[in-house]
């Protein structure tokens, strides 16, 4: 079976709240399990090396058809001050690596915690333009996951804040997380590992940051050249 995307919540024992909020993938599916309370499905956790054994009812998942984003923050050179936030729809067919997934927004921030702010940023907008657009279901993968898990506790019905420099723009993102909800809508916010999305919407990056993602999951690194050394 293909992983089925989902996130934590409820859990209320000490070890249980560290994981609430959190993202990952059903990969060990128990159909009988379903309906059956109190029964656990294998759960991989971003964030955390182990598999996880979580009941049925702490997990949540879209149940509606979705619009599939990624987000990336990125910039050209490696000195250069303002980065690139750019948001990215998967329309299910997969990467192409002669077009890239198609850009849907693209902002340029700079300043502290610039990557935090630029998923933050590209994630309210998107938020904002989905419930704008009448969409009622939205996977989203930011590439920081401390705003994943930030996101999906207030997605969640729980509350969330965030320090200095991101207070602000995570209190906007918590109030149009809560608006979405109210009106039915389901928000799901998945990870994305750093460079997978950017370098598969440009071309010229040839599509190598899954590859560079993969191997070091496997231990071990992959060089690629940049496009402005």
């Amino acid at each position: 079976m293909a992983p089925v995307p989902c996130r934590i919540h409820g859990l209320t024992s000490e070890a249980g709240k560290a994981l609430n909020g959190a993202a990952g993938f059903i990969n060990k599916m128990d159909p009988s399990a379903g309906s059956t309370f109190g029964a656990r499905q294998g759960v991989a956790i971003f964030g955390f090396p182990d598999n996880k054994a979580v009941k049925t009812e702490n997990l949540e998942f879209i149940t509606l058809p979705s619009t599939v984003l990624g987000i990336g923050v990125g910039r050209n050179f490696l000195r250069d001050t303002f980065f690139n936030a750019i948001a990215t729809q998967d329309d299910g067919d997969g990467f192409d690596p002669s077009t890239g997934f198609p850009v849907v927004l693209r902002e340029n921030i700079s300043g502290e915690c610039t990557r935090a702010r630029g998923n933050l940023l590209v994630l309210k907008q998107l938020l904002a333009r989905s419930q704008s657009a009448g969409c009622i279901a939205i996977q989203v993968r930011p590439t920081d996951l401390n705003i994943v898990r930030a996101a999906n506790l207030v997605a969640a019905g729980g509350s969330c804040a965030l320090p200095p420099p991101l207070d602000m723009e995570f209190e906007e993102l918590a109030q149009l997380i809560q608006a979405f909800r109210a009106g039915g809508g389901q928000l799901l916010c998945t990870f994305d590992p750093h460079r997978s999305l950017p370098d598969a919407s440009q071309p010229h990056f040839e599509g190598r940051g899954r590859e560079r993602v993969a191997a070091v999951c496997r231990g071990c690194y992959l060089v690629y050249p940049a496009p402005n050394p």
